[in-house]
């Protein structure tokens, strides 16, 4: 028999989601954003972004990024239809 401290952080299995019960309305569908900007203007889109009004999804985060892109935006949706939008 273990001790009692190693029986405290053992977790139960989880049983695998059965894709017929789950609520599709609650599932969050992401897309990353990769943006190509002016240097110069780097900042002011990074926190303009999150102010635009999407319909149906919301800019989440804008990271200054290094490499072929500057800017990495994350976009969440419920709908994938309004996401492509």
């Amino acid at each position: 028999m273990g001790s009692p401290l190693a029986e405290k952080h053992i977790r139960p299995r989880r049983r695998p989601l059965d894709p017929i019960s789950i609520d599709m309305r609650c599932l969050v569908i992401r897309a990353y954003v990769l943006i190509e900007a002016d240097q110069t203007r780097v900042k002011e889109i990074q926190d303009a972004l999150p102010q635009i009004e999407l319909d149906g999804s919301r800019v989440v985060t804008v990271d200054v990024v290094a490499g072929p892109y500057d800017l990495v935006a994350m976009v969440e949706s419920t709908d994938l239809a309004q996401l492509g939008r």
